[in-house]
């Protein structure tokens, strides 16, 4: 995951995409519009750098599953399996029959301890534009629930246009 996304970011920052993002937290919206630059990208898609299951202490604890999802697309999915800990619960890549570029990336944390319970899904999407394969879209949504405290909701979404 991490050379994909230092590709993307690298790749982003040359076309100067701009970033159109929408927030939203407990129904209170937020829309901007962005170019950013390679350390700026990087900042935005930090969140997905932790979608990496190549920790060795990791290496045994999800099952895998590769399935025809259509005649052209596939997907690599990976499922914690019972009595393993870890906050990714879930990984699906979707990519077509040459498997050189996902079209997209999909994958659920979930974290308890004693002070929160937190739930989020990541989602990257990918398209060709000028004959790269870019980043086109990606949502975050999840919830928090601190104890003592009512659970927070929240989604953001950004559109990339090149």
């Amino acid at each position: 995951m991490d050379g994909l996304l230092d590709r993307q970011v690298i790749l982003l920052d040359s076309v100067k995409a701009k970033l159109s993002k929408k927030t939203v937290i407990d129904g209170e919206m937020d829309f901007r519009t962005m170019t950013l630059d390679s350390a700026s990208w990087a900042k935005e898609l930090e969140i997905f750098y932790k979608v990496d299951l190549n920790d060795p202490a990791l290496r045994a604890a999800y099952s895998e599953q590769n399935q025809q999802v259509s005649d052209s697309l596939h997907v690599l999915r990976y499922d914690l399996k019972e009595g393993r800990s870890a906050e990714i619960h879930h990984l699906s890549v979707f990519y077509n029959q040459d498997k050189a570029n996902p079209d997209s990336i999909i994958a659920l944390f979930k974290e308890t301890n004693a002070l929160y319970n937190s739930q989020r899904k990541l989602k990257l999407y990918f398209s060709a534009g000028n004959g790269v394969h870019l980043l086109s879209k990606y949502n975050i949504s999840g919830n928090q629930k601190m104890m003592m405290k009512d659970t927070i909701s929240y989604s953001i979404e950004g559109i990339n246009k090149w």
